[in-house]
């Protein structure tokens, strides 16, 4: 559903360290954060909160700004537990 004309691309979002030493299982069963990509530059905090409130309790969500105040046209949101 495109949301003021943008389709949003949502995926989950996961660091990636070669270093890392944590088996595959324990990382799906935590990963409670996505990213969202696409995100119309007119839209706000208050926004995203509504919008993906609706799918489950969240617990953060995160748009990066630039230098210039405006965020960068993606953001991460947090959920409670990672079955919402």
């Amino acid at each position: 559903k495109p949301v003021d004309g943008h389709a949003l691309e949502i995926k989950l979002s996961a660091k990636s360290l070669s270093s890392s030493k944590v088996p595959a299982s324990d990382k799906s069963s935590k990963n409670t954060k996505i990213m969202v990509r696409n995100v119309p530059f007119e839209a706000t905090r208050t926004e995203l909160l509504q919008l993906f409130g609706s799918f489950g309790q969240l617990k953060k969500v995160r748009l990066p700004k630039k230098f210039d105040g405006t965020h960068r046209g993606f953001a991460f949101c947090e959920f409670v537990t990672s079955k919402e």
